[in-house]
């Protein structure tokens, strides 16, 4: 194996790094936001309420608690947040693992690009 070639995969793989990196980072904090019918019928809903209810209007933005707050039934609205649930943490999930596995190939293909660490020979 010549050093050109492992040059150019640890610069390919410290790209890849940087790519899930940003992937990861990207999707981390990601929430579902509600229909725009949803989100107006929960800010009326916590207008009508009054109190301190109001201040919690922005939260209604999220699918799940403006589900939450204009349920009608509470079968039908366990099963929309849950499947809400459900996809939060899925997405979750794989920005993490993302993370983790741009974290790695990052590290590694910097190190490998700056010499630090040397591709195994072939007996």
């Amino acid at each position: 194996m010549n050093t050109v070639s492992s040059t150019k995969r640890f610069k390919i793989m410290l790209a890849v790094g940087i790519l899930l990196l940003g992937f990861g980072a990207l999707t981390y904090d990601y929430t579902p936001s509600a229909d725009s019918s949803l989100e107006a019928a929960c800010r009326a809903k916590l207008s009508q309420q009054g109190g301190g209810l109001a201040s919690m209007a922005e939260r209604c933005k999220e699918q799940a608690f403006a589900t939450a707050f204009t349920a009608q039934d509470a079968r039908s609205a366990a099963s929309r947040i849950g499947s809400t649930n459900q996809f939060e943490v899925i997405i979750h999930m794989v920005s993490m693992f993302a993370l983790g596995l741009g974290a790695v190939w990052a590290i590694f293909g910097a190190l490998g690009c700056f010499g630090l660490i040397k591709p195994r020979q072939k007996k």
